[in-house]
């Protein structure tokens, strides 16, 4: 269950933050095959996790924590600098 609960934290970041409103979660057998398909709302993956699973993250904190790291300087200035090394790489003409 925990590994699952991982696994939805990473479809609903990345989810959330595009504003993906639903996904589509494959559930595989222990050999690898497709058992089931099942759409779920972005927007209802942090209550699922609080109320049925083992609670291993929660999705305000998730939010709080990318929000302090975006607003670090030393993140900021790393980022600034990858962008413009990856603007200048790109201007190869």
């Amino acid at each position: 269950m925990v590994t699952f609960e991982r696994k939805l934290m990473k479809f609903w970041i990345q989810s959330f933050l595009l504003g993906v409103p639903k996904i589509i979660v494959g559930f595989r057998t222990p050999d690898g095959f497709l058992k089931r398909i099942e759409e779920i709302d972005t927007a209802s993956i942090p209550g699922t996790v609080k109320r049925r699973g083992k609670g291993t993250w929660d999705g305000n904190m998730c939010i709080n924590f990318a929000s302090e790291l975006l607003d670090c300087e030393s993140f900021s200035y790393i980022f600034g600098r990858i962008l413009t090394l990856a603007s200048l790489e790109g201007n190869d003409n």
